[in-house]
Protein backbone atom coordinates (compact mmCIF):
# COMPACT_ATOMS: atom_id res chain seq x y z
CA UNK A 1 0.00 0.00 0.00
CA UNK A 2 0.98 3.64 -0.28
CA UNK A 3 2.27 5.29 2.85
CA UNK A 4 4.05 8.46 3.86
CA UNK A 5 7.78 8.55 4.55
CA UNK A 6 9.96 11.44 5.65
CA UNK A 7 13.63 12.28 5.49
CA UNK A 8 15.43 14.90 7.59
CA UNK A 9 17.98 17.31 6.17
CA UNK A 10 21.01 17.42 8.49
CA UNK A 11 24.22 19.24 7.59
CA UNK A 12 23.01 19.60 3.97
CA UNK A 13 22.51 15.83 3.62
CA UNK A 14 19.24 13.93 3.50
CA UNK A 15 18.93 11.16 6.06
CA UNK A 16 17.48 7.73 5.52
CA UNK A 17 13.70 7.71 4.84
CA UNK A 18 11.61 6.93 7.92
CA UNK A 19 8.10 5.49 7.80
CA UNK A 20 5.45 7.87 9.18
CA UNK A 21 3.31 5.51 11.21
CA UNK A 22 -0.33 6.47 11.45
CA UNK A 23 -1.66 3.57 13.52
CA UNK A 24 -5.24 3.33 12.26
CA UNK A 25 -4.29 3.58 8.57
CA UNK A 26 -1.66 0.87 8.15
CA UNK A 27 -3.92 -1.12 5.77
CA UNK A 28 -5.12 1.86 3.68
CA UNK A 29 -3.60 3.91 0.86
CA UNK A 30 -2.19 7.15 2.31
CA UNK A 31 -0.68 9.86 0.10
CA UNK A 32 -0.30 13.54 -0.82
CA UNK A 33 0.79 14.87 2.59
CA UNK A 34 0.79 18.55 3.49
CA UNK A 35 1.94 19.84 6.89
CA UNK A 36 0.65 22.74 9.00
CA UNK A 37 3.03 24.90 11.02
CA UNK A 38 2.14 23.05 14.25
CA UNK A 39 3.09 19.71 12.64
CA UNK A 40 -0.44 18.49 11.94
CA UNK A 41 -0.35 16.30 8.85
CA UNK A 42 -3.16 16.43 6.25
CA UNK A 43 -3.37 13.82 3.47
CA UNK A 44 -5.80 11.73 1.49
CA UNK A 45 -6.71 8.15 2.27
CA UNK A 46 -8.56 5.46 0.34
CA UNK A 47 -9.17 1.75 0.36
CA UNK A 48 -6.68 -0.31 -1.62
CA UNK A 49 -9.12 -0.31 -4.58
CA UNK A 50 -9.10 3.55 -4.48
CA UNK A 51 -12.68 3.67 -3.19
CA UNK A 52 -13.87 5.92 -0.35
CA UNK A 53 -11.14 8.51 -0.90
CA UNK A 54 -11.24 11.41 1.55
CA UNK A 55 -9.05 13.87 3.42
CA UNK A 56 -7.76 12.97 6.88
CA UNK A 57 -5.52 14.66 9.41
CA UNK A 58 -3.25 13.47 12.20
CA UNK A 59 -1.84 15.65 14.97
CA UNK A 60 1.82 15.49 15.91
CA UNK A 61 2.01 14.72 19.63
CA UNK A 62 5.08 13.82 21.69
CA UNK A 63 7.18 12.92 18.64
CA UNK A 64 4.58 10.77 16.87
CA UNK A 65 1.40 11.09 14.88
CA UNK A 66 -1.95 10.33 16.50
CA UNK A 67 -4.65 8.18 14.98
CA UNK A 68 -6.01 9.94 11.90
CA UNK A 69 -9.45 11.47 11.70
CA UNK A 70 -11.55 12.36 8.67
CA UNK A 71 -11.61 16.10 8.07
CA UNK A 72 -15.21 17.21 8.57
CA UNK A 73 -16.66 19.62 6.03
CA UNK A 74 -20.20 20.75 5.56
CA UNK A 75 -20.86 18.13 2.89
CA UNK A 76 -21.96 19.86 -0.27
CA UNK A 77 -21.35 16.86 -2.52
CA UNK A 78 -21.28 13.10 -2.10
CA UNK A 79 -17.96 12.77 -3.89
CA UNK A 80 -14.50 11.92 -2.69
CA UNK A 81 -11.74 14.40 -1.96
CA UNK A 82 -8.02 14.15 -2.64
CA UNK A 83 -4.66 15.98 -2.95
CA UNK A 84 -5.09 18.50 -0.11
CA UNK A 85 -3.02 21.60 0.59
CA UNK A 86 -3.29 23.12 4.08
CA UNK A 87 -2.26 26.71 4.80
CA UNK A 88 0.53 26.76 7.40
CA UNK A 89 -1.79 28.47 9.92
CA UNK A 90 -4.69 26.14 8.94
CA UNK A 91 -6.79 29.15 7.86
CA UNK A 92 -7.81 27.36 4.65
CA UNK A 93 -7.53 24.05 2.86
CA UNK A 94 -7.62 23.44 -0.90
CA UNK A 95 -8.21 20.04 -2.44
CA UNK A 96 -9.53 18.27 -5.53
CA UNK A 97 -13.13 17.11 -5.45
CA UNK A 98 -13.43 13.84 -7.34
CA UNK A 99 -15.88 14.02 -10.19
CA UNK A 100 -15.98 14.52 -13.95
CA UNK A 101 -13.75 16.46 -14.07
CA UNK A 102 -11.75 16.96 -10.86
CA UNK A 103 -12.41 20.45 -9.48
CA UNK A 104 -10.30 22.43 -7.05
CA UNK A 105 -12.22 23.46 -3.96
CA UNK A 106 -11.49 25.61 -0.91
CA UNK A 107 -12.78 25.71 2.65
CA UNK A 108 -11.87 28.17 5.41
CA UNK A 109 -11.55 27.44 9.12
CA UNK A 110 -13.71 29.76 11.23
CA UNK A 111 -12.90 31.17 14.69
CA UNK A 112 -14.41 28.06 16.33
CA UNK A 113 -12.16 25.66 14.41
CA UNK A 114 -15.00 24.51 12.14
CA UNK A 115 -14.59 24.25 8.36
CA UNK A 116 -16.91 26.38 6.25
CA UNK A 117 -18.94 25.11 3.33
CA UNK A 118 -16.64 24.35 0.45
CA UNK A 119 -16.68 26.32 -2.76
CA UNK A 120 -15.09 25.79 -6.16
CA UNK A 121 -12.22 27.92 -7.33
CA UNK A 122 -13.07 30.01 -10.39
CA UNK A 123 -13.58 28.81 -13.96
CA UNK A 124 -10.12 30.01 -15.05
CA UNK A 125 -8.76 27.14 -12.95
CA UNK A 126 -11.51 24.51 -13.01
CA UNK A 127 -11.48 23.73 -16.72
CA UNK A 128 -10.14 20.27 -17.56
CA UNK A 129 -9.62 18.33 -14.35
CA UNK A 130 -7.36 19.75 -11.67
CA UNK A 131 -5.54 18.47 -8.64
CA UNK A 132 -2.51 18.85 -6.40
CA UNK A 133 -2.95 22.47 -5.28
CA UNK A 134 0.05 24.16 -3.67
CA UNK A 135 0.28 27.76 -2.45
CA UNK A 136 3.74 29.32 -2.24
CA UNK A 137 4.98 30.22 1.27
CA UNK A 138 4.52 33.95 0.52
CA UNK A 139 0.88 33.17 -0.49
CA UNK A 140 1.33 34.93 -3.83
CA UNK A 141 0.88 32.00 -6.22
CA UNK A 142 -1.22 28.87 -6.57
CA UNK A 143 0.34 25.94 -8.42
CA UNK A 144 -1.84 23.04 -9.53
CA UNK A 145 -1.97 20.22 -12.05
CA UNK A 146 -4.41 19.99 -14.91
CA UNK A 147 -4.96 17.27 -17.46
CA UNK A 148 -6.58 16.40 -20.72
CA UNK A 149 -6.64 13.13 -22.63
CA UNK A 150 -4.52 14.45 -25.48
CA UNK A 151 -1.64 16.04 -23.55
CA UNK A 152 -1.70 14.35 -20.12
CA UNK A 153 -0.91 16.16 -16.86
CA UNK A 154 0.74 19.60 -16.68
CA UNK A 155 1.69 21.96 -13.85
CA UNK A 156 0.16 25.44 -14.07
CA UNK A 157 0.24 28.47 -11.81
CA UNK A 158 -1.79 31.59 -11.24
CA UNK A 159 -1.52 34.56 -8.87
CA UNK A 160 -3.47 33.47 -5.79
CA UNK A 161 -5.83 36.47 -5.82
CA UNK A 162 -7.06 35.40 -9.29
CA UNK A 163 -8.11 31.97 -8.05
CA UNK A 164 -11.38 33.14 -6.47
Amino acid sequence: TWHIWRSDLVNNKWGEPVFVDIPNLRDRLVSHPTVAADGTLYFHVSNTDFSEMDIFYSEYERGMYSEAQTLQFDKTAETGRCTPFIAPDEAFIMYAEIGEPLNLMISYQDNNGEWTSTKALNARINTLGQGNPFVTPDQRFLFFTTANEKEGWHVKWIPLEKAF
